[in-house]
């Protein structure tokens, strides 16, 4: 079985051009400027947010002008999803 830790193969480039892809065998591609990217079989395993977090990013979601007005601001609250889905999935 494959360990999917491991490339399987690599893709070299340069600018915005693909060279090829093949096992790692590549020295002249790399000695004409060509960039290696190791390639795997299987991406980053996508992470949500539990409930807990989505509570804590809702409850800072409040604008509070006095004591008996405050509002939910959603597009803080989209942006705070969206900030915090980018940190747990780098």
């Amino acid at each position: 079985m494959q360990n999917n830790n491991q490339p399987v193969a690599w893709m070299y480039s340069k600018e915005d051009k693909i060279l090829y892809f093949n096992q790692r065998n590549a020295s002249l591609a790399l000695q004409n400027g060509y960039k290696e990217t190791p390639l795997y079989t299987h991406p980053h395993q996508w992470q949500g947010l539990t409930d807990e977090e989505l509570k804590t990013i809702q409850d800072n979601s409040w604008i509070i002008h006095s004591d008996e007005h405050k509002e939910f601001n959603t597009f803080k609250f989209a942006r705070a999803i969206e900030q915090a889905l980018k940190e747990k999935n780098q």
